[in-house]
């Protein structure tokens, strides 16, 4: 998919094709550079980058290391793939694309509000049946987890099994806690419509 999405992104651009371009255009850190796998470094990493943001002039996307990304591969799911299949069926048929570019500019404002609308509820799609999961086992059980994230309110907690972070208040945890350390939870107050889980309890693994 990504693959793909990049190489249309590079033909479109070649072809001065206006597109709905996905954008992070942000220059990161040289240690950056790699495949994170402990929660601890993507958080930490995650945090420095912007969310990606729509464009119809290609631009670098800087989370996933491309001079230029354009989405096409799912339009049946996203309305922005839908529209860039338009204009690059318009351009091979006709040679011109659809909508030319001042026209795209002007949807760009509703467009951009409506899909970061749709990302979110798809973000929350799998977290629900996780969550569910979670509230199925009850709040005596202790899970092994990892510190992602900490400050003096509250520390983000990731089980990577589950690939879910949550957070909890900084009280609720040792003093000598640090990024990367293992650690057992006891999880609560789970509601899936919500999107919400607490932390009850926390001890050293």
């Amino acid at each position: 998919m990504i693959l793909s999405n990049a190489s249309l992104a590079l033909w479109g651009g070649k072809q001065g094709l206006p597109l709905l371009y996905r954008a992070q255009d942000v220059a990161l850190p040289r240690e950056f550079a790699g495949i994170w796998t402990d929660p601890q470094d993507i958080s930490r990493i995650i945090r420095a980058l912007p969310p990606a943001s729509l464009e119809s002039q290609p631009k670098r996307h800087a989370g996933l290391g491309l001079h230029a990304y354009a989405t096409f591969s799912s339009p049946i799911r996203r309305y922005t793939d839908l529209l860039n299949q338009g204009q690059i069926l318009s351009c091979l048929r006709s040679g011109a694309p659809r909508l030319a570019r001042e026209e795209l500019n002007m949807l760009l404002p509703s467009i951009s509000a409506r899909s970061d609308a749709a990302a979110q509820v798809q973000r929350q799609r799998p977290r629900y049946w996780k969550l569910l999961f979670f509230r199925q086992q009850g709040d005596k059980k202790w899970w092994d987890a990892i510190v992602a994230d900490e400050n003096e309110a509250f520390v983000t907690i990731a089980l990577p099994w589950a690939q879910v972070l949550v957070r909890g208040r900084r009280r609720q945890f040792d003093e000598k806690l640090f990024p990367g350390m293992r650690i057992q939870v006891r999880l609560g107050k789970v509601n899936p419509l919500l999107g919400e889980m607490q932390v009850l309890e926390a001890r050293e693994a």
